[in-house]
């Protein structure tokens, strides 16, 4: 929930999309499915749709985050103009080691042109080693010949900050948006738009 309100200011009309992944019900397993058609109204209405939707579903593995990724990198495609400028962050809380890693840095390079971060949060005792490969501070992502155009993740493990007061988890899930949010914009040529102030 503390990330979730780390990220809920940013999002201008309160309406947060919110899928789910690693599912079974019905005998099927699903790796992206929206919590609730249209969004859900800030992080209480997450956690509620979330409660809700356990009711239903089974969690179950593996963990894939390709589906979710190109939902997000869907939903941030929008056209976008200097006057109607949008940026997206998805933010993927996982207590699971990823299953996909190849798909997974496939999308995430896919997405690397649009206006897009990315968040994923570790949660639980599992060996989140591998994230840091997404997580491309040293050098852009690469897989099969291909590069990212931009570094667009951030890994942030949760047990870090167990301990460890709230400003100090909001800080490293926020580090590298604004850099990846200014590399976007300034690749487009775009510039800030004058507050709507009402």
């Amino acid at each position: 929930m503390a990330v979730g309100r780390i990220v809920e200011v940013y999002d201008t009309d309160g309406i947060i999309p919110t899928y789910g992944f690693g599912a079974k019900w019905e005998g099927k397993i699903h790796h992206c499915f929206p919590l609730v058609p249209g969004g859900c109204r800030g992080v209480d209405g997450i956690l509620t749709a979330y409660r809700a939707c356990l009711q239903n579903v089974g969690l179950y593995g593996p963990t894939i985050f390709q589906k979710v990724i190109q939902a997000a990198a869907a939903e941030a495609a929008q056209s976008q103009t200097q006057q109607n400028q949008h940026y997206t962050i998805l933010l993927i809380i996982t207590d699971g080691i990823i299953s996909d890693m190849d798909n997974t840095k496939r999308a995430i390079i896919d997405a690397s042109n649009l206006p897009l971060s990315i968040i994923i949060v570790g949660v639980g005792s599992a060996d989140f080693t591998d994230m840091n490969q997404l997580d491309s501070d040293d050098k852009l992502l690469s897989i099969d010949g291909r590069k990212a155009v931009r570094d667009i993740v951030q890994f942030v493990p949760f047990r870090d900050f167990v301990n460890q007061p709230y400003e100090a988890l909001a800080k490293a899930t926020l580090a590298e948006v604004p850099t990846q949010f200014m590399s976007y914009m300034k690749s487009r040529g775009f510039v800030p738009n004058q507050p709507n102030v009402q």
